[in-house]
């Protein structure tokens, strides 16, 4: 995923444009001292993010800071990572500087656009290290303060903003002459949240699908959502259908090209997986819930166990709520 990526590269940005802002090249003038940091913002990058505005932005309620060293032009920061790993959604970084000057953090250089959000002027700067895929929006506070709302896409470098865009406004609204924070509407649960994915397959059904009547349930764990399986008639455990319900979980990518199985109204996605005995269909309920059915099937045609698959899903559509 995109994110893990980012993870590594923002922090390898950041150091890399401190320390390149802060070392001596020829015809370029070192740092002069400072001026005293202004009166008013603190510097608290973690305080510019609220828990419930962290989360409306799909990210974890609580960043983790990191203090700044003025002398190598580093200001404060604060990182929140998605809450959903799924999603594909990179790291937030919100840095704060209150005894930096902003031309002098960013050696001089010219913004690319600048635009404003949330009652203050942003402006984009390129980033020297992650180049389109990496955005650094910035609002000057004064001659020596200023916060940058850091967020990147390394797939698709036009999406780089998105999310520090998205942000922008509720850090404004912390900041002076910020306007009031956009209000905050509470995503809807998904029709996922109560399902018992036992309850997916009728034991008339199982049985119809050569599996015993009733399924025995698991627990979700950080890999698996919550799932029901059904072992085969003769009792073979080599021979199951499993039926998993993620309520609050982005559909994970395919591990093959999948073909499209339609049922009610519904798209089911149909793939092989890395092991010839075992194939699985996925349902995107939502962005991040989605409902599962996966076949192993030890003496069979890898071609016959996404056939079985592709029998199960009329009897898992039909069982779903409505939508």
């Amino acid at each position: 995923m995109r994110g893990r990526v980012f993870a590594v590269v923002a922090v390898l940005a950041t150091a890399l444009l401190a320390a390149g802002c802060a070392t001596t090249v020829a015809g370029v003038p070192t740092a002069q001292p400072r001026p005293s940091a202004p009166a008013g913002p603190a510097g608290e990058p973690c305080a510019l993010l609220t828990a419930e505005q962290a989360s409306a932005l799909k990210l974890a309620p609580e960043g983790e800071f990191t203090a700044g060293d003025p002398g190598r032009l580093m200001p404060a920061l604060c990182v929140w990572t998605p809450a959903n790993p799924d999603l594909g959604l990179d790291p937030l970084t919100v840095n704060f500087s209150v005894d930096i000057a902003l031309a002098e953090y960013f050696a001089g250089a010219e913004p690319e656009w600048e635009k404003e959000i949330g009652g203050l002027r942003w402006a984009r700067y390129l980033d020297p290290v992650g180049g389109e895929g990496l955005c650094n929006l910035a609002t000057e506070l004064s001659p020596s303060s200023f916060v940058t709302i850091v967020s990147g896409d390394f797939v698709e470098d036009e999406g780089a903003c998105e999310q520090a865009e998205a942000a922008a406004p509720f850090v404004a609204s912390h900041l002076p002459g910020g306007e009031p924070a956009p209000e905050m509407r509470p995503e809807p649960p998904s029709p996922l949240e109560s399902v018992d994915p036992c309850s997916l397959l009728e034991a008339e059904q199982a049985e119809e699908l050569d599996r015993r009547a009733r399924g025995e349930f698991s627990e979700g764990d950080t890999t698996l959502p919550p799932r029901c399986v059904w072992v085969g008639a003769d009792g073979d455990e080599r021979d199951t259908t499993i039926v998993g319900v993620a309520a609050e979980r982005a559909v994970p990518e395919p591990q093959s090209e999948p073909t499209t199985v339609s049922e009610g109204g519904r798209q089911w996605r149909l793939y092989r997986t890395d092991l010839p005995t075992l194939c699985r269909a996925d349902l995107a309920v939502t962005e991040t819930s989605y409902v599962s059915i996966t076949v192993t099937q030890s003496d069979v045609d890898p071609d016959e166990v996404c056939g079985r698959v592709e029998d199960a899903i009329p009897f898992v559509t039909a069982n779903l709520p409505g939508e």
